[in-house]
């Protein structure tokens, strides 16, 4: 009984706690019913006091008991609708006197209704009203509230769009972004509750067992899977980026060092290391990222290191030679793409780490030996990846560039309109950001964009506008433990893909005057010719005798009754 009793006093005393909490956050509610309660209490109405007292404490215990002990459906069922009711009321009766305080209305004459003139029996004086941009609808999600408004007559978008960090501050949002959807019509997208602070941890790659970690890699039973997406971070809207390689554009970041450039790499890479419709390949400078694929399917399609250059033309060479033959294979069965991947047509995901650091590398190494224009290997890595830009997305080749700065020597304009996907984190230079981005929105983050913490940034792709967000974090243990686990699942699969180093180009063949074909002999360079004697130095020639001047003679007559002739002609 004692026990029995101990039990049920720490519950009554939950229950008062959890009570007197939600009475506490909702004060104003408190104070309306406690008012009454006390007055009824002073005038010796106990009646009356209870009846007030009760109808304050009941929904309080009610709402007390469930957000202790059920949080997340009290968030799901009572308190988000009702929180969301409450902006958008506040958002429809605050936007007139919001828009004024910001400058978005004007104030025109005009003249006085029809009853004021008949009823009046002096002249009516015109009057001065309020025209405001019309908010035209007003949506609320968990964290944001989106204000849908419609230009006032001699009003631009861009004039809201220069106010916008003004209605920021009148809402006390953390941050706002404008999406236009017609030239009179935009989005103004409050994010009321921040949800990019604080770090989240990546989920486990797709097909990987729960029990794998880096210290227990061989104890790990996995599986390959084919298709879905990865979960790169969340948004300020609070919903996931997600991305699917199978998606028919590229992919650029951009970031300084220390920008959690590399975590968002281990997050994309290790959440394609099961996939066994996806095969990753590229140029690595440092190594650190494609070493663990070294030993999957694309083993023989990836280049590490900055020793031999030779070794990343060979890799990309490969990889355009697979795109050959699938641009071949398309001709042949009259299709115009591919979107279908399997084990034995996989996906092509082209990693190019530190591009522009390979580019340098490449140069420096054609200096230092000295190679002439035709056997450089810069020109040949960029008429490489070029073609991989603009013919693969058809194929199932997808790009990953990552550089510091995406900048126009790095990458050019042409190439730049093909990656689909842009993400760019904190960056030295305000300017970084106009290399991926355009647009009134995007201008607006330049100072923003020089202050972002590790693994926050922008990210737009197609149907996605700019919006800020933060990458989840991976650490580089278990992105190597998943790589490793996963290029041992992939390679059973029956009939998959292994990468194959590019073939060897054949000699061109001749036919005969008999219609037989044989190779057409390489260009070998001469044996030098055999020392022969000097020839004996020749006679000087005697000079030419002068010309004799040439006499004029003047025409004959039938030679000038010809010549005017020829000219009445």
């Amino acid at each position: 009984m004692t026990a029995l009793r101990l039990i049920g006093r720490l519950l009554v005393v939950g229950l008062l706690w959890g009570a007197l909490r939600w009475l506490w956050r909702h004060r104003r509610w408190s104070f309306r019913w406690a008012l009454p309660t006390a007055g009824a209490w002073h005038l010796d109405h106990g009646d009356v006091a209870l009846l007030t007292g009760s109808a304050a404490l009941a929904p309080a215990l009610l709402s007390g008991v469930w957000s202790t002990f059920w949080p997340t459906s009290y968030r799901r069922l009572l308190s988000g609708p009702w929180r969301r009711w409450c902006r958008r009321r506040w958002a429809r009766r605050s936007w007139p006197a919001i828009a004024r305080a910001c400058g978005l209305s004007e104030q025109v004459t005009c003249a006085p209704p029809w009853w004021v003139l008949l009823t009046s029996s002096q002249a009516a004086k015109p009057e001065r009203r309020w025209v405001d941009p019309q908010l035209i609808a007003a949506l609320t999600s968990e964290s944001t509230l989106t204000l849908r408004v419609r230009a006032r007559l001699g009003q631009s978008v861009e004039e809201i769009v220069t106010v916008a960090p003004k209605l920021r501050d009148a809402a006390r949002a953390e941050s706002v972004r404008c999406v236009q959807h017609s030239p009179s019509v935009l989005d103004i997208v409050l994010t009321l509750v921040d949800p990019l602070a604080g770090t989240r941890n990546s989920a486990p790659a797709a097909g990987a067992a729960p029990a794998v970690s880096p210290a227990t890699p061989s104890l790990v039973k996995s599986q390959a899977v084919v298709g879905g997406s990865v979960v790169l971070g969340r948004g300020e809207d609070g919903r996931d980026i997600r991305v699917d390689p199978a998606d028919p554009w590229h992919i650029a970041a951009q970031g300084a060092t220390r920008s959690g450039k590399s975590a968002l790499s281990y997050t994309l890479l290790g959440g394609l290391a099961y996939r066994a419709d996806v095969l990753v390949c590229g140029v690595d400078p440092s190594g650190i990222l494609l070493g663990p694929w070294q030993h999957g399917r694309g083993g023989a399609w990836i280049a590490t290191g900055t020793n031999d250059m030779e070794r990343a033309v060979d890799a990309l060479h490969g990889i355009v030679a697979e795109m050959d033959r699938r641009i071949t294979k398309l001709v042949t069965e009259g299709r115009d793409k591919f979107d279908r991947f399997d084990a034995a047509c996989p996906l092509l995901l082209v990693v190019l780490e530190e591009y522009p650091g390979t580019l340098s590398a490449a140069r420096s190494q054609d200096d230092a030996e000295g190679r002439s224009a035709g056997q450089r290997i810069t020109p040949r890595i960029e008429r490489a990846v070029g073609r991989l830009v603009k013919e693969g997305a058809k194929v199932g080749i997808r790009i990953v560039l990552l550089a510091q700065r995406m900048s126009a020597k790095a990458v050019d304009t042409d190439d730049r309109s093909n990656f689909g996907l842009r993400i760019t984190l904190r960056v030295d230079n305000g300017d970084a950001v106009g290399m991926l981005h355009d647009g009134p929105a995007a201008r607006g983050y330049v100072e923003a964009a020089r202050q972002f913490p590790a693994g926050m940034g922008l990210v737009e792709g197609p149907g996605h506008p700019l919006q800020r967000w933060r990458a989840d974090f991976t650490e580089y243990a278990a992105y190597r433990a998943w790589v490793a686990d996963g290029s041992e699942v992939t390679r059973s699969v029956p009939g998959a893909l292994v990468a194959a180093p590019a073939p060897e180009p054949q000699p061109a063949t001749e036919t005969d005057a008999e219609g037989e074909e044989f190779p057409q002999q390489e260009a070998t360079a001469r044996a030098p010719r055999a020392s022969r004697s000097p020839r004996a130095p020749r006679k000087p020639r005697a000079p030419r005798a002068p010309r004799a001047p040439r006499q004029w003679a003047a025409p004959s007559d039938d030679e000038a009754a010809n010549s005017s002739k020829g000219d009445a002609a």
